[in-house]
């Protein structure tokens, strides 16, 4: 799996990525490797962002409001 770490190399600089989790592998495999030579270990989308589309960080709570220890 050293492929899976290797896997943000891949990515253009000026692009935005996003890991995509929950698909079917076997349906993934079957489409794009009909060969069987080759699976997929992860599925990301990557695109050019639109100018605006970044929001500011969203407020955070405080330790003491998250937190309640014993």
């Amino acid at each position: 799996m050293n492929g899976t770490a290797r896997s943000p190399r891949f990515i253009p600089a000026g692009r935005a990525a996003g890991p995509m989790t929950g698909y079917d592998a076997a349906a993934l495999n079957d489409g794009l490797f009909p060969d069987e030579q080759h699976k997929a270990m992860a599925v990301a989308n990557i695109g050019k962002p639109e100018y605006g589309t970044w929001m500011d960080r969203l407020p955070r709570l405080d330790f003491a409001e998250a937190v309640r220890t014993a």
